[in-house]
């Protein structure tokens, strides 16, 4: 459907009123034609292709009555920018909304995506998994001189029926936000926009609880089917408590958790970084004597990744004197639930079952006996029942260095203060950890402490394996005890 615009008689009219006032000397234009909108190729806009072009004739700019290039400009392609404008059928373009813009060309390519966008954005349209929504939209274009940006005319309209489709499903593992809230805020928020469906409105979702991660404590959000498929816009606020951050643009949730922080930063504004997420490790100390180790790993009826022999270790670390094999599972092996583990020497002929049922969700340390019996733990856990093992994350307390004094009814067990410096770090999920090991068969003190230099944490008292970070208050916090 084509309109005649009136717009284009009172241009002419407002230019021809422009000249007969202007300098003899100035080059003017005299005469106008509006740019010609043509019908769409395709009959409807319903996501059925990936990028839909508008294409036009072009307008027709004339200088002094000329009708060919002057020294001043061209009335045609060479500074004239197209802009194409759309609107509700029936709303006279009371309203006109942007859908793009482009200068010196007589086509403009917008892709599906990028219209969906801007009429959910502008005309409330909601997307979901269950049902379409549908628009009769009209479009023309606003054609504007470059050298004189108060000239412009409008082209004919034509219309166009508009199907919002609806988001396909996701299938297999869907990921989770986590926020880390190191602004001070004490309640975290996430809004996402457009929205449509059960996304809630401002201020968005509530946490659904908190979780450790590479030494930080993170807000956690179980995000709706209506957050997958669909480039959405991520907004973090202090649950309407009045501030807020813009986070990650046309940004599509997939099968990835996705780690952020929240910070001030050094000129006191609300600032964010995505924080790595690494998959969790897996650490074997063996004495089953074998000169290679691989790691197969099945689940239902078939492979989780990797097919026999499975993943080879990354490399050998010495944690108190023990040879442990690092294994570097890809992200997989912890996506999938219930899985059952099989070690081997690597396709040799070798092999001995593991843990069966076994979620892999957190660094795992796996202690194999000669028979093939195996314990399990977070931490490198030694055997001897006289032995226990402090590890230490200085991460977060600003010591460049760590030393443990020892007291108690046993003595100073390592010297005086400062006591014996710490070995390591070596890694636990993402964070450093410096550890010692004291033989003491009776509860001990111990005090963690940057070596002398003036600062120390509270007395740890006992003699079991113990894994703790400590803060930038001196305090600590127990991560795990066996």
């Amino acid at each position: 459907m084509k309109k005649f615009n009136i717009f284009s008689l009172l241009a002419v009219m407002v230019l021809a009123a422009m000249t007969s006032c202007s300098p003899d000397d100035m080059p003017q234009i005299t005469k106008l034609v509006p740019p010609e909108l043509n019908e769409l190729a395709t009959p409807a806009i319903d996501g059925t292709s990936t990028v839909y072009t508008f294409n036009w004739d072009a307008a027709k700019f004339y200088m002094d009555g000329n009708s060919q290039s002057t020294s001043v400009g061209s009335y045609e392609y060479q500074g004239i920018q197209y802009t194409l404008q759309g609107d509700l059928a029936g709303n006279e373009f009371a309203n006109p909304v942007t859908f793009g813009s482009t200068v010196g060309k007589n086509y403009l390519a917008i892709a599906y995506e990028d219209i969906a966008k801007v009429m959910m954005q502008n005309f409330g349209m909601e997307r979901s998994f269950d049902e379409t929504s549908d628009a009769d939209l009209e479009f023309r274009l606003l054609a504007t001189y470059g050298s004189n940006e108060s000239t412009s005319v409008l082209s004919n309209v034509i219309a166009v029926p508009f199907t919002l489709t609806t988001i396909p499903p996701v299938t297999g593992d869907k990921g989770k936000f986590y926020i880390c809230d190191l602004a001070g805020w004490g309640d975290v928020a996430l809004y996402a926009w457009p929205e449509g469906g059960s996304m809630p409105g401002w201020p968005g979702l509530l946490s659904t609880g908190t979780t450790s991660k590479n030494g930080k404590t993170y807000y956690e959000f179980t995000l709706s089917d209506e957050y997958y498929g669909a480039a959405l816009n991520y907004i973090a606020n202090n649950n309407n408590g009045g501030q807020q951050i813009d986070l990650m643009s046309d940004f599509t949730m997939g099968e990835e958790d996705v780690y952020v922080t929240v910070f001030i930063n050094e000129f006191g504004e609300l600032a964010y970084q995505i924080d790595e997420d690494p998959a969790p490790k897996l650490f074997v100390n063996s004495a089953l004597g074998w000169s290679d180790y691989s790691m197969y790993v099945w689940a239902g009826s078939g492979d989780v990744e990797a097919g026999w022999p499975g993943v080879h270790y990354t490399t050998v670390i010495t944690i108190n004197g023990e040879t442990w094999y690092e294994f570097d599972m890809p992200r997989a092996y912890s996506k999938t639930a219930s899985t059952n583990w099989i070690i081997n020497d690597n396709g040799g002929g070798s092999q001995c079952d593991l843990m069966q049922g076994y979620t892999f969700d957190h660094d795992t340390f796996v202690r194999i006996a000669a028979d093939g019996s195996f314990t399990l733990s977070n931490g490198p856990v030694l055997n001897d029942e006289n032995q226990f093992t402090v590890y230490a994350s200085i991460d977060d307390s600003g010591w460049t260095s760590l030393s443990f004094y020892v007291w108690g009814d046993l003595g100073e067990l390592c010297g005086g203060w400062p006591g014996v410096a710490a070995s390591g770090p070596f890694t636990i999920n993402g964070t450093s950890y410096y550890y010692h090991t004291f033989t003491a068969n009776v509860p001990v003190n111990v005090i963690p402490n940057n070596s002398g230099a003036g600062s120390q944490s509270p007395d740890i008292n006992g003699n079991s394996d113990i894994i703790i970070k400590i803060a930038s208050d001196n305090s600590y916090e127990v991560v795990k005890t066996f």
